[in-house]
């Protein structure tokens, strides 16, 4: 990778070359820092959305997988055990009594 290679006749030198396009920094109002503070001082932030989406995506992923494996044990039948049976039974009469 720390070879570069020619694309038709530009060079790797001709492109560090180039003159910077479009306005200065300096003419925007935008104080020039040096790389030390850029680094030091850049924060980003994530918004709401992107957040409630990223926990949607997990909550789905372990729904798939939880289906999965559910879908295993019944085609398999170890879904229905006496404790899970046991436990739905005590979860109805917890509701009806």
């Amino acid at each position: 990778m720390s070879e570069m290679v020619n694309i038709g006749n530009v060079t790797p030198a001709a492109i560090t070359n180039l003159p910077f396009v479009g306005p200065h920094p300096a003419d925007l109002g935008v104080a020039q820092k040096s790389a030390t503070d850029r680094l030091h001082n850049d924060t980003f932030e994530f918004s709401d959305e992107s957040v409630a989406l990223a926990r949607a995506t997990a909550l789905s992923t372990l729904r798939i997988a939880r289906m999965a494996a559910i879908r295993d044990e019944i085609q398999n039948n170890r879904y229905e055990t006496p404790a899970r049976i046991n436990g739905t039974v005590d979860r109805l009469l917890d509701v009806l009594v």
